[in-house]
């Protein structure tokens, strides 16, 4: 996949990140939850697509999965909404949940790494 536009290569940017931020997680899943702890506490990178991002952002596992069930949804540092292709689902105090439109959409769905025929961008 080659990125034509700033907006795609936004969203390649933000298709690695997600990438890498769901290898987190399923590594995280495999050492389970501490004793007493319902959810496992996933610290994960922005899924912005800025270049040089390295912001963190704390969610844990369960609300981690849902924005991974839909395949245009990101997790970003609130001020790092890009709304020129996304909008705001969620704003949580600590991360906001965007969903990606139009072209960046499409990217999102067709590099979601939960999807078996998915492209990988990494």
């Amino acid at each position: 996949m080659t990125p034509g536009s700033r907006d795609d290569r936004l969203a390649l940017n933000e298709a690695r990140v997600r990438e890498v931020n769901a290898t987190i997680e399923s590594a995280n899943e495999r050492l389970g939850p501490a004793p007493g702890e319902a959810a496992l506490e996933l610290h994960i990178l922005c899924e912005c697509g800025t270049r040089g991002c390295d912001q963190i952002v704390e969610i844990d596992s369960d609300e981690y999965r849902t924005v991974r069930a839909e395949p245009t949804w990101f997790v970003v540092v609130p001020d790092h909404v890009q709304r020129e292709i996304e909008r705001i689902v969620e704003d949580k105090r600590h991360f906001a949940v965007v969903e990606k439109l139009g072209d960046a959409g499409e990217v999102a769905e067709l590099t979601d790494p939960e999807d078996p025929n998915g492209v990988s961008v990494l």
